[in-house]
Order: C-alpha cells, then structure tokens, then sequence
C-alpha cells in the first residue's frame, strides 16, 4: 500500500526496484505490484546471500549450524539441489533460473571466479511450470540482512523474524541441541 502511494505521487515511474528476491523470499506481493506499474524488478542476494547467513551461524555450535543451513542457505537446500541434478544445474543457477523465469533481473555477488562462471551459464536449461511452483513454496521469509544484522549486534543472538514453519523448524534444531 505504501509503494501503490509512492508511485501514485511521483511525476516520473521508476523504472526499477531492487529488493531481496529468492526462493526463500520470494516477494510475490511487491514483485505482482512492480508488474502491474511496469516497474521492473532488480533481485538483490538472488541467492540468498549466503555469507551473511554463516555470519549468524558463526553464532551457533557446529552441530546448530550444520542442520539449519538447508532451512536458511539456498545452495544447500535440497529441493534445489534435486531440481539442479534433473538439469545438470548447481543450487544456485537453479536460483538464480528461478528469478530470470519470473522476470527480474539478477545480481548474484562472488569474488570467486568459478563461481561467476556458472552464475551466468543459465541457458542451457529451463525450469517447468511445476519446478517454478515447487521453488516458489519454499518461502521461509528469510531475509539475509536480518540474519546479518543479528550477527554483529551487542547481547543476546535470537532468529530473525520469518514464517512461522522456518521459525519452529530452526527452534526445533535449537532446542534438540541445547535442551528445551
């Protein structure tokens, strides 16, 4: 609603909107309403951002870690790693496919060469119509500042605020840790 009135006000549309877009954060709502003004959507951390989710598990103890990672990390959760084997694709080019299949524009970070390379080999493969489903219901609402934002700051270290599913499942593997 907020966004509707921004742009209701303006003299001249944006033409692009950045904001965090992946499996795990999938925007419908503000990527829907950036369509219907013909605005297009530029996904930030397509994958996740990664780095600054192991900042918040840095946190953690090994064992906490290793289990949240395929709830919280896009390159380790399975179902991408199953769609990325059916395609002879990588967790992430499924990701960022994901993203280009919806109509965003993408803008995966790595300083890592061979990385690079395959954050732009995304056209020997096409996702269906059920993948894209199947991709789109693994929101979690995570966004990776939130986690990156509670890595670095003073006190106690609590989960950033997401759907209550990934919230139970990550309080879940705390708890079977750390005792209730």
């Amino acid at each position: 609603e907020t966004f509707r009135d921004f742009i209701a006000g303006v003299r001249i549309t944006p033409a692009v909107h950045a904001m965090e877009v992946h499996p795990f954060n999938t925007n419908v709502e503000m990527a829907e309403c950036c369509r219907a003004c013909e605005i297009r959507v530029l996904a930030y951390s397509p994958l996740g951002a990664p780095h600054k989710i192991e900042a918040f598990m840095e946190n953690l103890t090994k064992s906490d870690a290793r289990d949240m990672r395929p709830i919280l990390k896009v390159p380790d959760n399975s179902v991408l790693q199953d769609v990325g084997g059916r395609h002879g694709a990588f967790p992430a080019q499924v990701a960022l496919r994901w993203n280009l299949q919806r109509g965003h524009c993408v803008v995966p970070k790595s300083f890592n060469p061979e990385h690079i390379r395959e954050n732009v080999e995304l056209f020997h493969f096409s996702l269906s119509q059920k993948e894209m489903s199947i991709l789109a219901g693994l929101h979690k609402g995570v966004r990776a500042e939130r986690f990156f934002q509670q890595a670095y700051s003073q006190g106690r270290k609590a989960l950033p605020r997401m759907t209550r599913d990934a919230q139970d499942a990550c309080e879940a593997i705390l708890a079977k840790i750390r005792g209730p």
